[in-house]
């Protein structure tokens, strides 16, 4: 065999070869998928047969929820025709932000411990990635064209604390009354805000309902730091602040920049003794004049003060269970 048609078959094999390498080698794919990660994760109780777990992370809104018993395990989040789809799932992840909605393509979770539809799990969301789709009136999910993407590369979960609660039962814990939704405790009334507590017999907030009642008629003016209005009812003694220009107008002293002492535009005080009452309620009419200059024409009404512990910082705290106060109408014209 001569050296020319050695040549011709030793290219030819060449050009096989490279043919067949070329074949072999996939294109590579650059992701430029939001790179986002979960750190709590909480059960938040039943709804349509499904146990849900939600979390937020910035502008993400997780949804994860199971339809069936789900022990410990791995499962894939896009397993063929059992989770590849939002409306047949038995696993499913739902993120969402603002009117976008974000769907496994791939990646698996692990329950560690515990049954995830029973509420009381522990588990880790492994390497998923997730597409942007559209959900119909049917719950049917198909891809965006061109949508985005995210990942998750790890987030963990631990609902072992996780208490089921029948629907519709309340207690009370840490002087908040709380009330069983989809079998989960919610706050449905915090009893601090008004200084009072929750009773465990009634599961009701109870505040101190028997205030004391006081009147002042005998306003004058005293300018320190600030323009405080003064008087004493026995031994009551209050002050009525100004910090900031105060014309003519209406002023609500339960606005949250008069909510407490150490911050508030208008502030009416009352001591008695080493025990301090700032306001809750009321309303101040300046109806004349000008209030930080002294000179004005003004009254307050429905004026509802709450025992308070004002610190070193003058912060002011309800003191809960404790007194409170009321006076009806003060009036006063120092033009």
């Amino acid at each position: 065999m001569n050296k020319l048609i050695l040549l011709t078959i030793f290219l030819s094999i060449f050009a096989f070869a490279c043919e067949e390498d070329i074949e072999k080698k996939e294109p590579i794919i650059t992701d430029n998928c939001q790179k986002i990660s979960f750190k709590n994760i909480v059960s938040d109780g039943y709804d349509k047969n499904a146990s849900v777990y939600t979390d937020k992370s910035l502008d993400y809104n997780l949804i994860f929820e199971f339809y069936e018993s789900t022990p410990i395990g791995e499962y894939d989040l896009n397993s063929l025709n059992k989770n590849d789809n939002f409306k047949t799932c038995k696993q499913c992840l739902l993120i969402t932000k603002d009117d976008k909605k974000f769907y496994p393509k791939s990646g698996t979770i692990e329950v560690t411990q515990g049954d995830a539809f029973e509420g009381n799990s522990k588990g880790d969301i492994k390497s998923v990635k997730l597409i942007e789709v559209l959900i119909d009136d049917t719950f049917n999910s198909t891809p965006v064209e061109d949508g985005e993407c995210l990942t998750i590369d790890i987030s963990k979960w631990d609902t072992t604390s996780y208490t089921f609660c029948e629907n519709g039962e309340k207690r009370c814990k840490d002087d908040k009354l709380e009330t069983c939704t989809s079998h989960v405790w919610k706050v449905t009334n915090d009893c601090t805000t008004d200084g009072g507590h929750c009773n465990e017999d009634s599961k009701e907030c109870v505040t101190s309902n028997n205030c004391i009642g006081l009147s002042f008629d005998s306003i004058v003016v005293n300018k320190d730091f600030a323009t405080s209005y003064q008087d004493r009812d026995g031994d009551y003694e209050l002050s009525i602040d100004f910090y900031t220009s105060t014309p003519a107008g209406s002023y609500d002293l339960s606005d949250p920049r008069n909510s407490n002492y150490a911050n508030c535009d208008q502030c009416v005080l009352i001591k008695n003794g080493s025990k301090r009452f700032f306001q809750r309620e009321g309303i101040i009419k300046i109806i004349s004049g000008e209030a930080t200059t002294g000179n004005s024409k003004a009254e307050i009404t429905s004026l509802r003060l709450l025992e308070v512990k004002i610190d070193d910082n003058q912060d002011s705290s309800i003191i809960i269970g404790g007194a409170c106060l009321e006076v009806e109408t003060i009036f006063w014209d120092t033009l």
